[in-house]
């Protein structure tokens, strides 16, 4: 080949010893050179090829002579558009994949010049394969970290600090995603990423970001974020300062992560921990309430006895007794909303309670309010108490009505719903799995959010005082919960409000279910002994006033320990043990298991401002126990007493 070219036209007249020299210089190129030399005909066959070749091969001059690129190049290589190119150009590069020898594959990349000499063409390649091995696998690395930055919702980015920087501000894809931000359209400025920053954050951002740099340190802050659709996120931005050898900030690095659907889950968190404290305190006020209604109503009870029609005084304790009631139908709604209600639960069909309620509902709601009813077929069966779920529609459908004083429409809808555990997330004490959505939508003025927030808390209320006690959406939101089920609300102001209350459903079937009566009992006096345990000192002798009148022997205690002490010294039968649930130092569970030592054939009654299915969880109380529900009245206690000491005895076990 060297002798080709020292023979081109123009070289001819030159000596024999001046072309010497130079071929032998052309040889020591092309020998020495580690670039892959190949020089091939007009068929593409080698003619020859230089030892960087050989080693890159793994195999020599003379087998490689007469061969060409193809026979080393792996199948689906594009042959024909790399030929297309060096036809047209009379030059083409590119990479281009081979089989070795010894069966390794490695990539060229190749410069080819056509017809350096008639008939002869150049081409000159190297080994690039670590290097798109290396590439490949940086591209990889940026491909999964892309991935797991979209995974974890969590994008990085980088302020240049330096004077002068053309585009100061980069950042990864899932921070323009955040943002909102075309990324192709980002003109790495600061401004366009401030200004998605809400107003009310920027300038703590700017104080955080001043500080880390003048300090050297960094900084952590959430901020919302506004995207260009008007949806407004929130995002966790963490940050530090990066400083050149002398010590002078030239870079700050950061990572952006979005965090509106933690933000989400807290808020619902922290309400349901809300609500769940409202409804320890709202059951506790009603166990205390109901101490004091209970005396209330035993002593106007026990005045109305003894006055007659005509007394002056009269009118008054009616008055007492009606006030009192009303305080003690308070009540019963705070032990709803606090879930310490006694209920009845009973497989039942929502459109059949629906369609029953219909004409009593069109009364209450008035003319001027339109009712329509669109009841699934097939509904799924749930189980809760029918009483309580027709109360759950009475309070919603008078919330739609006063909500629109001018009239409108109101609407009750049925179906069944999949609930997936992305749809419960999006709703506070959701829960996934199938169940019946009872909804209740209206046309009225609808809710701002300040109100939505506090919708379910006892006592709170928009109306006007005295037109409102607050007490009717929290005993909505205590029946749905006691039932197993949470409620959903769309509202906002001028749009009208949506309740959607999604009730667990049933695998059991519909059936009758008969109703246990309880014992008649005709005479409830009695000449037993009952020892009497109550802490609430007006109670206590309200209730031995009353068994005393009766003519049962009453001892009476204000604790446990006095009540034990009371039934070893007594020298004659206890026949019944009358006791508080909770009790100071002792409650009435244990105090009924040790008085049982003591007096293995008396009964015991059990008496609370709390329910027995609220005790049964709290104190383990059996679901057949005695139990009186305070506030009473003289013919609750004494029924009560009387039933239990009239009750059969199990026989004793063989």
């Amino acid at each position: 080949m060297f002798k080709e070219l020292e023979e081109a036209p123009g070289e001819a007249t030159q000596g024999a010893a001046e072309i010497a020299p130079r071929e032998r210089l052309l040889r020591a190129v092309f020998d020495g050179t580690h670039s892959v030399i190949l020089v091939g005909d007009d068929e593409g066959r080698f003619v020859d090829v230089n030892p960087a070749a050989c080693a890159f091969f793994g195999l020599t001059r003379e087998e490689l002579i007469g061969r060409q690129t193809e026979d080393f190049t792996l199948p689906g290589w594009d042959q024909a558009s790399a030929r297309r190119a060096y036809r047209e150009h009379g030059h083409a590069e590119g990479d281009i994949p081979l089989r070795l020898a010894d069966g390794s594959v490695r990539v060229l990349h190749y410069t080819t010049t056509a017809n350096i000499l008639p008939g002869r063409h150049l081409a000159v390649a190297r080994d690039v394969t670590k290097e798109r091995q290396d590439a490949d696998e940086i591209r990889q690395s940026r491909a999964l970290l892309e991935q797991a930055q979209e995974v974890a919702t969590m994008g990085s980015w980088t302020v240049d600090l330096r004077p002068g920087a053309a585009r100061p501000i980069s950042g990864s894809k899932e921070v323009f995603r955040i943002l909102g931000i075309e990324e192709a359209e980002f003109d790495g400025l600061g401004a366009t990423v401030f200004e998605r920053v809400h107003p009310d954050d920027r300038a703590p951002l700017q104080e955080a970001a001043a500080q880390a740099i003048l300090e050297g340190t960094g900084f952590a802050l959430d901020l919302r974020v506004a995207r260009p659709d008007g949806e407004l996120r929130w995002v966790h931005d963490r940050a530090r300062v990066e400083c050149n050898h002398h010590g002078v900030p030239i870079r700050l690095i950061g990572v952006m992560q979005d965090i509106t659907e933690r933000k989400r889950l807290e808020a619902q968190f922290l309400q349901a921990q809300k609500m769940e404290s409202v409804g320890r305190m709202a059951g506790g006020v009603a166990h205390d309430f109901n101490n004091l209604l209970t005396a209330i109503l035993g002593y106007a009870e026990m005045m109305r006895r003894d006055i007659q029609g005509t007394h002056p005084h009269a009118r008054a304790v009616e008055e007492i007794e009606r006030a009192a009631q009303r305080a003690a139908a308070l009540t019963r709604q705070l032990l709803v909303f606090s879930r310490k209600q006694r209920i009845a639960p009973k497989v039942i069909d929502v459109n059949l309670l629906v369609s029953d309620m219909e004409r009593m509902l069109r009364r209450m709601i008035g003319e001027d309010v339109h009712l329509q009813t669109a009841l699934a077929p097939g509904l799924w069966s749930v189980r809760a108490d029918p009483g309580q779920l027709e109360q759950v529609l009475m309070n919603l459908a008078v919330n739609s009505r006063d909500a629109m004083p001018q009239g409108g429409g109101l609407r009750l809808t049925t179906r069944n719903a999949l609930v997936t555990q992305e749809q419960a997330r999006g709703i506070v004490g959701g829960h996934p799995g199938e169940c019946v959505v009872l909804t209740v939508s209206d046309d009225g003025t609808g809710m701002e959010p300040a109100v939505l927030a506090h919708l379910f808390e006892p006592f709170f209320t928009t109306k006007d005082i005295g037109k409102g006690t607050g007490l009717g959406l929290a005993t909505v939101y205590g029946i749905v919960r006691q039932a197993g089920g949470f409620i959903h609300v769309d509202s906002s102001p001028g749009a009208g409000t949506t309740f959607e209350v999604f009730l667990p459903r049933s695998e059991e079937s519909i059936r009758a279910v008969r109703r246990a009566q309880p014992l008649a009992v005709t005479d409830s006096s009695g000449t037993e002994t009952i020892l009497l345990v109550e802490d609430e000192a007006v109670v206590r002798r309200l209730a031995a006033d009353l068994l005393a009148s009766a003519g049962y022997q009453v001892i009476d205690v204000g604790n446990g320990a006095e009540a034990l002490a009371a039934a070893d010294s007594h020298p004659g039968t206890i026949h019944l043990l009358l006791t508080d649930v909770i009790l100071p130092g002792m409650s009435g569970v244990e105090l009924a298991e040790r008085f049982r030592a003591l007096c293995p054939s008396a009964r015991t009654v059990f008496m609370s401002g709390y329910t027995a299915d609220a005790l049964a969880e709290q104190a383990h109380l059996a679901s057949d126990i005695a139990f009186l529900q305070k506030p009473f009245n003289a013919d609750g206690l004494m029924q009560s007493v009387r039933a239990a000491l009239d009750r059969p005895r199990a026989a004793p076990s063989a």
